[in-house]
Parts: structure tokens; C-alpha cells; sequence
């Protein structure tokens, strides 16, 4: 009783500091173990996950208290939209950057032998024997201000759009227990496939604060002066403002447009009544605010579900095609074959929380198509679903060109090739192997399409194994990596014609050519298109003709319905008692 801290903000902030500090412990932890072991004990890959795992450790701890952002550019982002009081942000900042700091401290003296042993004492910056890149991040040599800043923008836009999804109780209704895990995996991505540039600092205070710390441990002012002071404040204004632009672009195309109740503050509660809001407010702002959601939210279903197909194929193809990009362009020193599966993966299971609330989350052509054709998608939708995944896919892949614009020029010289060493169209769309003949190709495209299909009937059946709403993503994600990690080797695993035939378009028109669809003299480009449709329907179908067409028919019994023996049904009584009638006589 004489210890405990009845100060909510007080508390709030602790939970902020600890969380911060189990981040940058395990972060740059793992970023220390392999610089000082020079990769022999750690890499890109467990750096990545180290990453993920220290972002949901760090949730788990102060989640339940703040909401657990661990970084100023989320704190101050949620106050924009209003999901944080303004007066919290200064302390949750305090926390957030003491908390880093501290931990910097911590490694470096857990670390300080190591380091003594790596560079003889001598501090540096940059050269083979830097060590200032374990604390924070600094650019390429080919990287520009501007693609720095954009990759900030990128990264923490996406960010705070994953966790705005994962968070939302009316999209996917995530399990509060799941929510630290599934916001991990966001960072987790995020690495796999932006840390060519300069490295995803994504956290202002995830790289200042360790910043400052290595200007007076011994590095000096050539942690900020690196690249004539073009660099360091690069990671503390670009996560802001990319945060910001995330919050509002989800608010924007979902969030602002659900027909439930809303709550905005303590003061406020918008109901929609009639397609009309009633609106209980206290202050000119809020009618201003009543207004605004009057005039814009949409209230036309088809046109919801077509923005939400659209951000969530837009996700799919920036985590999926990044991390290509990452792979590739950095000659797998900082993303591999193994990176890629994940990310894609991890792509669709975010594009799912994204859309899947309002759409279903198809995010695949193939897969909208074969549901309507199973009867669980409406014809009429299916021209909007399609417009909303190939411009999704077509707008990500021309972001994804400008954020690795530098990057590209590194690599092939301005001259953009289709194949060959220095050949980078692959980074958009899929290009079969030389032995794979147009059948192979065909065959290994209804394969991986029908099994996509089959699972993900299978895991959204609820009469099956009954997958919580919020698992449903994650299950999904599942199935995308396992068919790349036995289905890429042909020629790469599309599955999905919005992701290949829209990134496709697009290095047609950006220096690539029509080589793009003249590869292996046309006899490929057409095969991602049409294989996957044909796959996923003959999958849909297969799942039903095994599976869904013979489940009992469930017939709920009510106080006016007599309950009478139906042939092979199952009766439900309201009471919850649920008798099969093939084991009950006729006078039971």
C-alpha cells in the first residue's frame, strides 16, 4: 500500500520505460552479438526476428497498462486520430526515450569486453571495424536523403497500418493475448524486406537515444556528423511523419467507415441511426468532427470492401515484392530465399487483418473468383474485388521502385534487365527456369492455387475446427509460406494474378519493356494469370466435393417450432443440448 502508484499516467509511463527498455535490450542485442562475432553467432535473420520478438516481449509487458507503443511516432500518431489523450504523449515519450537509453548503457557494458576485442578500443563509425551501427542506424553509401527518408515514411506507414488493423475490436477481432505477437511479426516483416537502405529505424527513440549514448561513451560527434549531418535526424522525423500518414490512411479507407458505434472520447459517442449519426459532444471541435463523418463516411458496402481489398493487397505486395527487392538487391546479404517465404507469408497475414473484417481479405483474384463460384461470394462484387487487387498490387509495386530507386541504380547500373546476373524485373513479377516447360509451369500453378484454396476453405469453415476470427489471418499467412517453401523452385510461386500480372504492367512502363511479357518467347507471362484461376477454382471445388458438401444440416429449434425428426439432420436446441436424430428413436 505505501509503494503502489495510484497515478494512472505515472504508471503508464513505468510500463512504457520497461517496455522500451526489453526492446532495446533484445534489439540491439542481437545486433551486438553478430557484429562482435562478425556473423559467426547471428545474422540478418536472427537480427530480424530478434527484432519481432523483442517489439511482442516488450507489448506483453506494458500492453496492458499504456496500450504498450514502446515508440514516440505510434504515441503521437494515436493522439492524432485521437486513440491517446495529448496530455499522456510528453510522459509516454519520457519513458519511451529513457528506457532506450538505459538499455544502451546495459549492452554496452554486457558487451564491453567484446567490443574491446573487436576494434582494440578504438571507436569508429564507419570502416570494417565500426561498432556505432549496434546502437543506431546509419545509410548506404548509395542511399540518397530522399530515399531515406521515403524508406521512413514507407516503413512506419505500414507499421502503424498493421497495428491500427490488428487493433481494431470491428475488424478481425483479434485475441488481446495475440495482439503482442502479431504486432512482432509486423517488425519482424518490416526487416525482411526495408533494411537495405539504412537499416528500419522506424522508432525515434529506438535510434536517438542509443545515439546519444555512443556520442558520449566514446564514439563522439561522428554519430551525428556521419554523411555531413545529412543522416541522423532522418530516423527521428521520418517515423513521425510516416506514422501519422499510416493512422490517417487506414482511418481514411477503413477505419472511418464502420457502421457500429464509435467511441472517440470519455465526452463522445457517435451512433450510427438510420445511416445518420446522433452525436453527443461538449465542444465546437466535435461538431466540427460530427460533420466531417456525416459528409465522408461511406456508407455503400461494395465501395468499402474494394478500398479494404485495395490496402490489403497493397500490403500483400509491399512485404512480398520488399523483400524480394531485399533479397536481391543486396545479393542475399541481408535477405535470402528463406526471408522471402516469410515475408510473403507474413504480407498476407496482415493484408488480412487489414481487409478481412470488411471484404473476407481475398487480396487474390483466383481466390474471389473460385468463392463465387462456390456460392460464398456475390457475382456483382467480383469486378470491384478484382479493381481493388490489381490497382493495390500496381501502386505498391511503384512504391516499392522508389524506395529502392538508389538501390536499383547500385546494382544494375540504370540498365534494367529482365534476366541475367544483374537481372532485377524478378523483383516484381515471376520468371520460370530455364528447364521448366510451359506444362510444368501450368501444373505447378493449379497445384499450388487448388492447395490454397483447399486450406483456406478448410480453416474458414466453421464447422470444421472452428478458427477464432483472430487466428484466421495467421493461418492464412501459414499456407503462403509452406507453398513457397516447396513451390518456388519452377517458377516462383505467383498464385495470384493481381501479384503478378500488376507489378508485371508496371516494368513494362518503368525501363524494363515488353521483355517482361516477351520472356521465353510468351509462352509464360499468361500462365500466373490464368493457372491460379483454374487452380483455386478446381481447389474450391475439391474442398466441397470431400469436405463441405457433407456436413449435417443444422436446424435450430425455437419455442414455436416443434422439434420433429428430420432425416439425417442434426437438432440444436436453444438450451444448448444438440442431438444427431440418426441416434435418437422416433419418439425421442
Amino acid at each position: 500500500s505505501k509503494v503502489r502508484i495510484r497515478n494512472n499516467i505515472a504508471r503508464e509511463t513505468l510500463a512504457e520505460f520497461l517496455g522500451t527498455f526489453t526492446l532495446i535490450v533484445f534489439g540491439d542485442g542481437s545486433v551486438a552479438q553478430s557484429v562482435l562475432s562478425r556473423d559467426g553467432v547471428g545474422n540478418h535473420s536472427s537480427i530480424h526476428w530478434s527484432w519481432g520478438l523483442a517489439v511482442t516481449m516488450g507489448v506483453y509487458i506494458s500492453g496492458g497498462i499504456s496500450g504498450g507503443h514502446l515508440n514516440p511516432a505510434v504515441t503521437v500518431a494515436m493522439a492524432c486520430i485521437k486513440k491517446v489523450p495529448w496530455k499522456k504523449v510528453p510522459l509516454y515519450m519520457l519513458g519511451q526515450y529513457l528506457g532506450s537509453f538505459v538499455a544502451s548503457a546495459v549492452i554496452y557494458f554486457v558487451y564491453y569486453d567484446a567490443l574491446n576485442e573487436y576494434d582494440g578500443g578504438t571507436r569508429m563509425v564507419s570502416g570494417p571495424n565500426a561498432t556505432a551501427g549496434i546502437w543506431s542506424t546509419y545509410p548506404q553509401q548509395f542511399a540518397s536523403v530522399a530515399t531515406c527518408f521515403g524508406d521512413q515514411l514507407l516503413a512506419t506507414g505500414m507499421l502503424l497500418i498493421c497495428i491500427l488493423a490488428i487493433t481494431d475490436e470491428r475488424n478481425m477481432e483479434t485475441p488481446k493475448g495475440l495482439m503482442p505477437i502479431a504486432i512482432g511479426l509486423i517488425v519482424t516483416v518490416i526487416g525482411m524486406t526495408y533494411h537495405l537502405n539504412c537499416g528500419y529505424a522506424i522508432n525515434p527513440a529506438r535510434d536517438l537515444a542509443p545515439r546519444i549514448f555512443t556520442s558520449v561513451a566514446g564514439w563522439g560527434v561522428g554519430v551525428f556528423s556521419y554523411n555531413d549531418y545529412k543522416y541522423f535526424w532522418i530516423p527521428v522525423l521520418g517515423p513521425h511523419v510516416g506514422a501519422i500518414l499510416g493512422a490517417f490512411l487506414y482511418q481514411i479507407l477503413i477505419g472511418f467507415h464502420w457502421p457500429e458505434v464509435v467511441e472517440i472520447s470519455s465526452d463522445i459517442q457517435i451512433q450510427e441511426m438510420n445511416n445518420k449519426f446522433s452525436v453527443i459532444t461538449k465542444t465546437k471541435y466535435m461538431k466540427i468532427l460530427r460533420f466531417l463523418l456525416n459528409k465522408f463516411r461511406i456508407r455503400n458496402n461494395i465501395i468499402r470492401e474494394t478500398f479494404a481489398e485495395f490496402l490489403g493487397t497493397f500490403t500483400l505486395i509491399i512485404f512480398g515484392d520488399g523483400s524480394v527487392a531485399q533479397a536481391v538487391l543486396s545479393r542475399n546479404t541481408v535477405g535470402n530465399h528463406m526471408s522471402i517465404h516469410w515475408s510473403w507469408g507474413i504480407g498476407v497475414t496482415m493484408g488480412v487483418y487489414i481487409a478481412g473484417g470488411i471484404s473476407g481479405g481475398h487480396l487474390n483474384p483466383a481466390v474471389t473468383v473460385a468463392l463465387a463460384c462456390i456460392k460464398k461470394v456475390q457475382w456483382k462484387k467480383v469486378p470491384f474485388y478484382m479493381l481493388g487487387q490489381y490497382l493495390g498490387a500496381f501502386v505498391a509495386s511503384v512504391t516499392i521502385y522508389f524506395v529502392y530507386y538508389d538501390a536499383l541504380n547500385s546494382f544494375d547500373g540504370g540498365n534494367r534487365m529482365v534476366s541475367g546476373a544483374n537481372g532485377t524485373a524478378g523483383i516484381w513479377a515471376t520468371y520460370p527456369q530455364d528447364f521448366a516447360s510451359v506444362a510444368t509451369c501450368i501444373g505447378d500453378q493449379l497445384l499450388g492455387t487448388a492447395m490454397l484454396l483447399c486450406c483456406v476453405l478448410a480453416v474458414t469453415d466453421d464447422r470444421n475446427m472452428e478458427t477464432h476470427k483472430g487466428l484466421i489471418p495467421f493461418s492464412i499467412g501459414l499456407i503462403v509460406v509452406v507453398i513457397g517453401m516447396t513451390y518456388h523452385f519452377n517458377c516462383g510461386y505467383a498464385i495470384n494474378p493481381a501479384r503478378d500480372l500488376g507489378p508485371r504492367i508496371f516494368t513494362a512502363i518503368a525501363g524494363w519493356g515488353l521483355e517482361v511479357f516477351s520472356y521465353n518467347d510468351y509462352k509464360y507471362f499468361w500462365i500466373p494469370v490464368l493457372g491460379p484461376h483454374v487452380g483455386a477454382i478446381l481447389g474450391a471445388f475439391l474442398y466441397q466435393f470431400l469436405i463441405g458438401f457433407h456436413w449435417s444440416e443444422v436446424v435450430e429449434i425455437t419455442s414455436d417450432i416443434p422439434i420433429k425428426e428430420i432425416k439425417n439432420t442434426v437438432v440444436t436446441e436453444k438450451a444448448g443440448h444438440t442431438y444427431d436424430n440418426r441416434s435418437l428413436s422416433p419418439d425421442s
